[in-house]
């Protein structure tokens, strides 16, 4: 079950393992549970199982971090593009393992922002 805690809002570790300490709205760890809830909710009508307003809500008011202005998805809330170093970039998982739904421009504007932030010594799934 979902639920929703002001008072647990924030402090997330994300994929890369590095980013210390916790962030808050990783942009990673938010499509996990939007695209889990979103799934369940389309097969709800194969299993009659209805997934409840009150879940269905929080995901449509999750954040995930994004610059208009150079149209790429950012790693997490305050993340600097211009002074970071990562292990792996979050960001990249969005468009595949996960499949998250964006076009090639933004795909591509993410590959060509976090390549040269990602360190080339850490195991990584980028």
């Amino acid at each position: 079950m979902l639920i929703y805690l002001i008072t647990k809002d924030g402090a997330v570790l994300p994929p890369d393992e590095d980013v210390q300490p916790f962030k808050n709205n990783s942009v990673y760890t938010n499509a996990i549970p939007s695209l889990s809830i979103q799934l369940a909710h389309n097969i709800s009508c194969i299993t009659n199982k209805m997934i409840s307003p009150q879940c269905l809500d929080i995901v449509s008011n999750l954040y995930f971090p994004f610059d208009n202005s150079i149209r790429t998805y950012i790693e997490y809330e305050g993340f600097d593009l211009n002074h970071t170093t990562i292990k792996q970039t979050d960001v990249v998982l969005l468009a595949f393992p996960l499949m998250w739904s964006m076009n090639d421009e933004i795909k591509r504007n993410d590959l060509l922002a976090y390549e040269p932030l990602t360190r080339v010594d850490g195991l990584a799934m980028t």
